[in-house]
């Protein structure tokens, strides 16, 4: 079992921010699957490629419209686990 807390949900600048600092877990959360790890080795790329362009800002009322492709969006949190590096969740919505 794995120990987690969440700290804090996340704007578009503090997943940037963190980024700078260094590399980050994501962990892609989306109902009916199972969680997906993304390797840290691949963190920049995958925020750039896949989340900064659909990532919502908190408690943002949001439609798929509002993204583009206008297929899904993502909300950001980050968690707190035993891992060295910062764990940031992104919740998939579509």
């Amino acid at each position: 079992m794995i120990s987690v807390d969440k700290l804090r949900s996340l704007k578009t600048e503090d997943v940037a921010n963190l980024l700078r600092v260094g590399p980050v877990n994501f962990v892609v959360a989306e109902a009916g699957l199972p969680l997906r790890w993304i390797d840290s080795t691949d963190c920049y790329a995958f925020w750039k490629r896949e989340v900064k362009g659909h990532l919502a800002e908190p408690d943002q009322k949001c439609t798929l419209d509002s993204f583009p492709d206008g297929g899904y969006f993502y909300f950001a949190a980050e968690w707190r686990t035993k891992e060295k590096l910062p764990t940031i969740v992104v919740e998939r919505h579509h």
